[in-house]
């Protein structure tokens, strides 16, 4: 019964991450008009991360690399992220065209038990927000070992 409030509170946070995030969107682009900047589009080796089991205290990091397939620079505007126990680095210049970048996450979560967490890209590029996701189980060391 716990378990399920615990699911539905998640998707209905996500629902709402989400909505967030296309009302974003449409901000976003409406401001990138107005900054005279080119649309290029993206790739993503990966949009979903599953961590898998990680011992308690571990630390928890994931790498989302997005390259640049455009024809003009890729300006990276904003990194959400929809939980208070995640942050994010990544670089805030221009990625030409035919290069990458990486967007490293961190969770930073001090009980066991499974984390998500979705992570919105806004850019000047066609699919922003692009959505990545990151997500995995924390568990108490002596129970990996059996």
């Amino acid at each position: 019964m716990k378990r399920e409030i615990v699911i539905r509170a998640i998707l209905i946070f996500s629902f709402i991450f989400l909505f967030y995030a296309i009302l974003e969107k449409m901000v976003l682009q409406r401001s990138l008009s107005n900054n005279n900047r080119d649309f290029t589009t993206v790739s993503v080796k990966e949009k979903f991360l599953n961590k898998g089991k990680i011992p308690l205290g571990s630390e928890i990091k994931g790498e989302f690399l997005i390259f640049n397939t455009g024809k003009s620079d890729l300006y990276i505007e904003k990194v959400n992220v929809s939980c208070t126990c995640t942050s994010t680095t990544q670089l805030n210049e221009p990625i030409q065209v035919g290069d990458s970048t990486i967007i490293i996450i961190e969770y930073e979560k001090l009980n066991p038990g499974y984390f998500f967490t979705d992570v919105l890209v806004q850019g000047n590029f066609l699919e922003s927000p692009l959505i990545l996701s990151f997500e995995g189980f924390l568990v108490e060391s002596h129970l990996l070992q059996n």
